[in-house]
């Protein structure tokens, strides 16, 4: 069953439950309808909604106090997602008789009160209400607004850096001949952190070789960097990553993507030059050393390879407030 689409179901004329005293027949029904309370406004259900996993019912329109309050569902840390009221709940408020507690005509029957309450001037005047409209007003309001940041951070990643492709083009850098590019990945592979460092800082008779440089093949976009988290060369990797943050430079790399869409974090986990235990603690070591950003491929690929106890300690991890 699909949940509903209660971003547009929000029913600004209409409060939050039914008091059970506008119930002419509550006492008929009263075993049954006091399991039929909403937990959120504690009144009896007005067009309820049910989570389809905790089965939860609460008033449609106190999903929006939900949602305010930034929660998901009434049960913390449920997931699911709210569609109608199952049957059994309806058919009971179906059978009851209520009175309106603005012009206080008698004896409506629940489906016909639904459509009552939008057009009684007497109910709308309701002070409840109107606290209720002018809240909902903010919550669209706020959610323009985090809508329009998100775009304008696309704008901003797409003006600053580009795509995939425009990132290489702008950052890899081809200026090594042969041998250089060959004794700078040995260097690497070999985790020669002496040696690497020499290339990175230079000489008086060398000049210093760039953390960007393409060392693979022409084209395909691997640098030192991808080859170190490939092999899980943690003394090089370690040592990059403090060199780029020096330098500013750490977000670009990471999301720097080989000409196979591999970004550093995904030649480790997806390297077949290493066994699964030495990926796991080599990324380990890296988000406990650095605070660096996750992508959505990279927490993807984490949950591929089992690594549950890194999925959940990279769940919140965000840089610059926007995702990669």
């Amino acid at each position: 069953m699909s949940s509903l689409n209660l971003n547009s179901n929000y029913n600004s004329s209409r409060i939050c439950g039914i008091d059970k005293k506008y119930i002419n027949n509550f006492a008929d029904y009263a075993l049954l309808l006091d399991e039929m309370r909403c937990p959120i406004c504690l009144k009896i259900l007005l067009d309820p909604i049910e989570c389809d996993k905790c089965q939860a019912i609460i008033c449609e329109n106190c999903y929006f106090i939900l949602k305010s309050a930034d929660k998901n569902c009434f049960n913390e840390g449920c997931k699911g997602k709210y569609i109608k009221a199952n049957k059994y709940v309806r058919n009971i408020l179906n059978s009851l008789e209520i009175k309106c507690q603005g012009c206080e005509k008698n004896n409506i029957r629940y489906t016909d009160y639904l459509s009552h309450i939008k057009t009684c001037p007497e109910y709308l005047k309701n002070p409840i209400l109107n606290k209720i409209i002018q809240i909902n007003k903010k919550t669209e309001e706020i959610e323009r607004l985090q809508k329009e940041k998100e775009e304008l951070v696309k704008l901003y990643r797409k003006k600053c850096l580009g795509d995939d492709m425009e990132l290489r083009k702008r950052y890899l850098e081809n200026k090594l001949s042969t041998d250089n590019k060959m004794r700078f990945y040995k260097a690497a592979i070999d985790g020669n952190l002496e040696l690497y460092k020499l290339y990175i800082n230079g000489s008086s008779y060398n000049p210093p070789f760039s953390v960007f440089e393409e060392v693979s093949e022409p084209g395909y976009g691997w640098t030192t960097f991808h080859y170190a988290m490939h092999f899980a060369r943690w003394n090089i990797i370690r040592f990059i990553i403090e060199y780029l943050i020096s330098k500013d430079k750490l977000n670009i790399m990471l999301r720097l993507k080989s000409k196979d869409g591999r970004c550093p974090l995904l030649c480790l986990l997806r390297s077949n030059a290493i066994k699964l235990d030495i990926k796991k603690d080599t990324f380990d070591k890296i988000i406990t050393s650095f605070e660096i950003p996750i992508s959505n491929e990279v927490r993807a690929e984490l949950e591929n390879r089992g690594f549950k106890e890194l999925v959940e300690r990279v769940k919140d991890k965000k840089y610059n407030d926007f995702e990669f």
